[in-house]
Formats: C-alpha cells, structure tokens, sequence
C-alpha cells in the first residue's frame, strides 16, 4: 500500500501523542505483527496464505458468507479459588453468546453505525459452541476449572499455565480464562485484557486466546482475541498509519483509546491518508468516512463500543479457516460429531465429576479454621446427585461428606487433603500434599538482640519457622549444610528451574515485640545470590520471539495477626540481592566473599505488637532464575550496634558537595571508637590515588575534609572507608 508522505511538523506531533497514548495499547497483548515477521517461519506461512487469500475473488460489496461454520469450544479457567477468577459458568455463556453476536452483525450497537461503515459491516456466519464431549469422548459442558493459584498468565512462556489444561487445537478452539495478564518485564498485572497468537504464531500448546476473567462478559474482548485467532491483526497495522492487510478497512493511525465521544454514529476524522484505490469509492472512504473505531480489531474506551467486521475481514478470517489445516479441521462435520456440537446432537447426560478443590486459606494459626470449596467441574450438572468424602491429616474432623466443609487444625505442622466426588456417571478424587500449613502460636519472649542461624537447637530447626513451597515442595526453602555464613546451616530457596512466578514463602516464628517504643530497629540478615545474565531481553526458541526477562526478587512483609494481613516493608530486586559477578550456572556460594547483609528499618509501627511475624517471599523470574541463600536473621536496636554488625544503611556514608569541585566533606557515622580506621581514594580500575585519613576515630558522627587538589583528572572515583575488617564505600565525581 502506497502512503502520502506527511510533513515532518505534523508527524513530529503525530509521534508525540502517540507515545502519550503507548501506554492504552497494552490492552492487547497480542504479539506485533511486524515483530512476529521477523521469523522467518512464520513471515513464510503468512506469505503462502496471502498467496492463497489474494487469488480468491474479491469479496463484492453486501457478501455475506455462504455457509454457517461452526466452531466447538472449550474454556479453561485457571483460578487462584478466588470469586474474582473462578467466574461463574453463566459469565462463561455470556462469553459465548456475544462472540456469536459479533460474528454474525448482532451485536448491540450494529444499528447504530454510520451508513458508509454501515455497507461494509458484514455477517461471518460463525457460530461458536461449547464442546459437549471431551477428547475422549466423555460428556462435559465445556468447561474446565484449574485451581492453580502459583500460575499467572504473561505473554510469553505461557505455557506454564496452558499447559495446565489444552485439548487438541484441531478440534478444540481453546480459550483461556485467567485472573489478569502480565506485562512484559512487570512483576505484577497490567492492563492487558487478553491476547492470541495469529495461525502459525505459535506452538500447539499455545494456540488460542487468552482473556483477563474480568472482561469475558465484555463484548469487545474475547471477540477481538478470537479476531486474531483468525489472522484478522489490528486495524492500524501494529505500526502508525499501519496496513492491516484488509482492503475495505479505513487506514488508522493508532488504537483508538482517546475516543471518548459517544459510540455510534459519530464520525472520527481520519488522521492517516493514502493515495492508493482500487476503485473510486477507495479514496473517498479514505478521506471522508474517518478512522472506524467501531471495529472490533480496534480498541476505544468503550469497550461494548466496537461491533463490527467488514467484508474483507471477514474473507480474510474464513479464508485462515480453509488454508491452515489445523484450522480448516475444527468446523468439519466428522469434528462437530466428534465434539458434541453438531446439528442434532443428542444431549450428552452422563457427567463424569472430576474432582477438584481449594481453601480459602492454607496458612494459618494453631487453633483457626480453614473453609475448603469444592471446586469439581462437571459437579454441578442440574438433576445429577452427587456425594463427597474428604480426608483431612491433622484436622478437626478428620473427615466429611460435605460439599464445602470447615476445618480447625490444633496443632502446628503440614497436612495434607484429599477429596473424592462420585455420581451414578463415575467419580474421581483428588490429594494435595503438604497443603495445610499451621503455625505455632507460641511467642518468642527474647527477640533483643536475637539471632537465627539455623543450626541445631535455633527456632528453625525446632519447627518454628514455617515454609510454603508451591508448587513444587522439592523447590523452595530448605535447610542447607552446603553453604552458611556462620557455623554450619543456612536456608537455601532452590530456584533453578522454578517455573516463572512461583511463590516460595518463609514465616518466622512470633515475636512478643509490645514493650518496644522507640530506638533505631532493624530487621538484619545475610543473603547470597548472583545474577544468572545481565540482559533484560531473552529469546524463545520455541516460538522465535523475544521477550522481556523478568528477574527473581524477595519482598519482605510484617504481620501483627498471625498471617491473616501482611503488611510489606521492602521489595528486594535481584539486583539488590546479587553481590557478585554474573554467574550462569546455579549458584552456590563458596566463602563470606559471596554474602551480603541486609537490614530492614522496623522503627514506628513496624516494631510493635504482641504477635509480631515476617514473612520472606521470594518469587521466581522464570528461564534466568538462581538459587537464594538466607543466613543469620537478627531483630536488634541499631543504636547499640558494634563495627563488625553495622551495614552501609548504619554508617550512614554522604559526601556534600558532589559533585566536587573545590573543598567537600566526607561525613559518616560510628556507634563506638575504632582504633584502625582508613579513608582512602581509588579510581575506576582500582588505583588508590589518595590516603585521605588513617588513625583512631572516636564514637559519633565523622567529618573528613576532600580536597579536589588531590585528585588528578575529571571523572568518577571511589572513597573507600574501612574500618577494622569491614570496608564501605562512596561514588564521588571530581570536576
């Protein structure tokens, strides 16, 4: 397609409220098509199917398709148990329902299009229907539940959570339903409301839309995903004034999320023009009718808003389900018979239950309760009877034929859970290990001054201290003679090959902390890691993309309540926590050398309380992920600290003026007197270019004068501080 080259002015501001707006096209996650093009693969495949598209006849004005297609569905949703992510089945119908809306011109707001969109809003006449027999032929209603609260969704290595639940793509269009989508890069959820990959964009395992659970009820949504399921790509191209591969599609210039105006009838000027035509009614939409931001490939604000296809995107979509077999196979008559969902199918009645089931908490305290849900899919068929039995390790009762029973576990420890579910169709059932955590309720008196080191005898080793490892119990916090900072033990967070987000959770025992009231207190301990790269973009084979690496990290939270809230006090990157060079292999740390100490500022309301615990939560970042090694938790008052357990945050390190350039001052703090103390000057390859003080220095604060007379040229230096056997050090820049 040919483009008018606008002046440079214009497209200067152009760009500029484009990148303002960037931030409203993560609304569709959907890999850019002029990304995705650079694998050669898929550039081939796209190509052949241009090929094959542009040697049909070109779809007259007022076509509607020829034949009704209908395409059997199944909808996983992967939940955390919360109502939030676990929707009800109607919001799944909903789904359904106005996914047929939207591909057969029935969609709320159709009558309202202006008349020159109004020509060109075409019937698919695809109907889309829940499978109502499984892969094996056993009956199902289409939807599958998969308690999985570990897995979030991103739009890469997705297949941690499609891989949970898939059934074959050639028979099955698979819809994914989770709590919210990751961006990339993010360590938490965005504002992306869903994603597919085009055919040919992506492994078997991955084909198939993704939707936040929020938004299936959302006509735009799942029926703009499903758009891209059928190699429809977004109206503006994926570029500014970009070319959607569609004929009769106005050009745009961006998403259209600053369209705030009424939907409807409305025109929005165009802001892209072209001079290309292949008949005289081309350049007049081009320059009349607006940019068409009631296109379902388009986004606006509203999402209810956008409600239509044109003829060539729906050819274009119909064509995608004749040229890629695994496409063309889903609709076939022998697959509709297969799935359920033909014409005249008989009613599938005999619902096998498979067993399934969460609590609503599995952490708690000795003596609370625990509220466990049935989660079983195919459980709530109407008219079918259905009976449980649960087993419970630990608790009270030990068992229950209840659907959703409560639990109280008395005594401290791990238990496991296991449920079966049956009916005159079959049964099922289900355990889940290590499930139910309990902590003690007994309150460590001493917590001046105390110090864990894992070994023998400490609270840890007395089972004190509770772990959380989930998914995978052989991953995680474990005890570790390997490597320790002191003595003989330290905990290790095993995380290589940890799947991207899992959740590897460490409670300290409770600390009686009511009688503090004020003092400089701190949270300390020592931890060793290393980064695995130092880039912040890897690639993935499988589908030939790169994508944004995400790092581990630890956050640090408090709890006055034994669990029930947690409040957070630090965020750790693994860039903070990493001290030694990039290393990447698994890391084991091999001397003092490798660990690094860090505090917590527990002054305020983050010292008090009766019932005071810390939770350490590490997170895994997925491909690039290392092990983390913690040692040496001590709570402590920092206005009693000694040289040898002061960290940099103590020391309180500072050079005003700096950038120097004349006469500054090296300030810093010491809690005692120290006999040996040197303050010395080195450059950026190590060279000490200056002895700055050497001697005694009494308990205080320090001032020590810089004279940029000493130093050589311009640039940056290191003050380095040492004091006994511990050395901090300061960044200065000399003008």
């Amino acid at each position: 397609m040919k483009k008018i080259l606008l002046s440079a002015a214009f497209m200067a501001g152009l760009t500029g409220a484009l990148s303002a707006q960037h931030v409203h096209m993560a609304a569709c996650g959907s890999p850019n098509y002029r990304e995705s093009m650079q694998n050669p693969q898929f550039a081939a495949e796209q190509a052949a199917f241009q090929t094959y598209l542009d040697q049909l006849p070109v779809a007259p004005p007022g076509l509607k398709a020829n034949e009704l297609r209908i395409i059997p569905v199944v909808v996983h949703i992967v939940h955390d148990g919360s109502s939030v992510s676990n929707i009800p089945n109607a919001d799944v119908h909903t789904m359904i329902s106005k996914l047929n809306q939207a591909y057969n011109r029935a969609t709320p707001n159709i009558g309202n299009l202006p008349l020159s969109f109004d020509s060109l809003a075409t019937d698919a006449q695809l109907e889309f229907r829940l499978a109502t027999l499984d892969p094996q032929g056993n009956c199902t209603d289409g939807i599958r539940r998969i308690y999985a609260p570990y897995a979030t969704a991103n739009t890469y290595e997705d297949k941690n959570f499609k891989g949970l639940s898939y059934w074959d793509r050639s028979r099955y269009l698979n819809i994914w339903v989770v709590k919210n989508i990751r961006e990339p890069g993010s360590s938490g959820p965005g504002s992306i409301l869903g994603y597919a990959y085009l055919p040919g964009g992506a492994q078997a395992l991955k084909d198939g839309p993704v939707v936040d659970a929020s938004s299936t009820v959302v006509q735009a949504v799942p029926a703009h995903e499903v758009g891209h399921f059928l190699n429809l790509i977004h109206i503006w191209g994926d570029e500014i004034c970009g070319d959607d591969l569609v004929e009769d599609t106005p050009i745009s210039d961006t998403a259209n999320f600053a369209w705030n105006n009424p939907c409807g009838s409305t025109v929005k000027e165009a802001v892209c023009y072209d001079d290309w035509q292949t008949n005289p009614l081309d350049s007049i939409r081009r320059f009349v009718i607006g940019e068409n931001y009631q296109n379902l490939m388009d986004y606006v604000n509203n999402y209810n808003c956008p409600s239509m296809f044109t003829r060539g995107q729906v050819q274009r979509m119909r064509a995608a389900l004749d040229f890629y077999q695994f496409r063309k196979n889903l609709w076939q008559q022998a697959n509709l018979t297969g799935t359920g969902v033909a014409d005249g199918a008989a009613a599938c009645t005999a619902y096998k239950p498979y067993a399934d089931f969460w609590a609503t908490d599995n952490t708690i305290c000795a003596g609370q309760t625990v509220n466990f849900r049935d989660g079983s899919f195919n459980g709530n068929i109407s008219g079918v009877t259905h009976q449980w039995s649960w087993t419970f390790e630990g608790g009270s009762p030990a068992g229950s034929t209840s659907q959703n029973p409560v639990v109280t576990y008395h005594t401290p420890g791990v238990y496991s859970v296991s449920m079966s579910i049956s009916s005159a169709n079959g049964s099922s059932s289900i355990s889940r290990t290590a499930y139910i955590h309990v902590m003690p309720t007994d309150v460590e008196s001493k917590f001046w001054g105390y110090r864990d080191g894992i070994e023998i005898g400490d609270p840890f080793e007395q089972g004190k201290w509770t772990v959380v490892n989930e998914p995978d119990p052989a991953k995680g916090w474990h005890r570790s003679n390997v490597a320790s900072y002191t003595d003989d033990f330290s905990l290790v967070c095993r995380n290589i090959s940890s799947v991207r987000d899992a959740k590897y959770i460490l409670i300290s025992p409770a600390y009686n902390m009511s009688a503090v009231t004020g003092g400089n207190i701190k949270l300390r301990f020592k931890s060793a890691y290393v980064l695995r790269t130092g880039n912040s973009i890897g690639f993935d084979e499988d589908d030939q993309r790169a994508y944004a690496i995400e790092p581990d990290r630890l956050l640090v939270s408090r709890s006055t309540d034994c669990g029930n809230n947690w409040t957070p006090l630090k965020l750790f990157t693994a860039t903070e926590l990493s001290h030694n060079t990039i290393n990447p292999n698994e890391f084991v740390p091999s001397g003092k050398v490798d660990w690094e100490q860090q505090s917590i500022d527990l002054t305020g309301n983050n010292a008090t309380g009766s019932d005071v615990r810390f939770r350490f939560e590490f997170t895994s970042g997925g491909q690039f992920n290392n092990n983390l090694w913690l040692d040496d938790f001590e709570i402590f008052s920092a206005n009693t600290v000694t040289v040898e357990e002061m960290d940099a945050a103590d020391l309180s390190l500072s050079v005003f003026p700096n950038p120097v350039s004349g006469i500054s001052t090296l300030q810093f703090q010491l809690p005692q007197s120290v006999q040996e103390v040197n303050v010395s000057a080195y450059d950026m390859v190590g060279k000490k270019v200056a002895a700055l003080y050497q001697g005694p220095l009494t308990a205080g604060t320090q001032n020590i004068t810089l004279d940029r007379a000493v130093f050589g040229a311009a640039g940056v230096y290191v003050i380095q501080v040492t004091l006994g056997s511990r050395s901090f050090t300061e960044k200065i820049v000399i003008h």
